[in-house]
């Protein structure tokens, strides 16, 4: 007998019918799964709006600490044929980096979760961001546009290939080493396109368990 992560209601799987109906309604679609980054041609992959049932899932796992929902969101986003699809074709997968605002808050580091539950499922390592990156002391989404540009790259050194030497399979799976980056939730995409910026060697992909993006809200995302 199994507990609903959500709502503890008894289920036989890790969401009970109401919630997993909800996360359903909450799933995105389409177009709709995708965000282009700014300053960039990548395009972030993402399950569910950071809205309604979806925001709360986040928010249960990151500052509340019900750890069970992290796991079970990404056993769930598994689902989804084309998040197979970029895992199979990743050789490596990095979580985006956490800043000192989110630690001192207490929060989990959902982004380092979802990283080794896919990690896992596609028999990959994961690579940790280069540490000088994870002492931000202010979240990307509290900055104004103009202070987000560049975060990363005035500040810190870009980094070759190299520096996923230790975590990348032989043989590659395709002919240039490709990372997959993944965060929690994405709103600007700036924290994304700054941390590939580090790595120009590199084919990076994105994925984002959700997206809080508003076509028309953000110009730029």
């Amino acid at each position: 007998m199994n507990f609903c992560v959500l709502c503890f209601r008894v289920c036989r799987s890790d969401f009970c019918a109401v919630c997993d109906e909800a996360l359903r309604e909450a799933e995105l679609v389409g177009e709709r799964r995708f965000c282009k980054l700014p300053s960039t041609n990548g395009i972030v992959l993402s399950s569910y709006a950071y809205r309604g049932i979806g925001r709360d899932c986040v928010l249960a796992c990151k500052s509340q600490g019900f750890r069970r929902i992290g796991p079970a969101l990404v056993r769930r986003s598994l689902r989804c044929p084309l998040l197979q699809e970029a895992l199979g074709r990743s050789d490596v997968i990095m979580p985006a980096p956490s800043s000192l605002w989110s630690r001192w808050r207490g929060s989990l580091d959902l982004a380092s979760m979802l990283a080794e539950g896919l990690a896992r499922h596609a028999g990959l390592l994961v690579c940790p961001p280069p540490r000088a990156l994870s002492f931000r002391w202010r979240k990307q989404a509290l900055r104004t546009h103009s202070q987000r540009r560049g975060v990363f790259r005035s500040r810190q050194k870009l980094y070759d290939a190299s520096y996923f030497e230790p975590y990348r399979p032989t043989p590659l799976r395709s002919a240039r080493l490709k990372v997959l980056i993944v965060d929690d939730v994405v709103t600007t995409g700036h924290t994304l396109s700054e941390l590939a910026a580090c790595f120009p060697q590199v084919e990076v992909e994105f994925y984002t368990l959700a997206s809080a993006f508003r076509p028309g809200k953000d110009p730029a995302c």
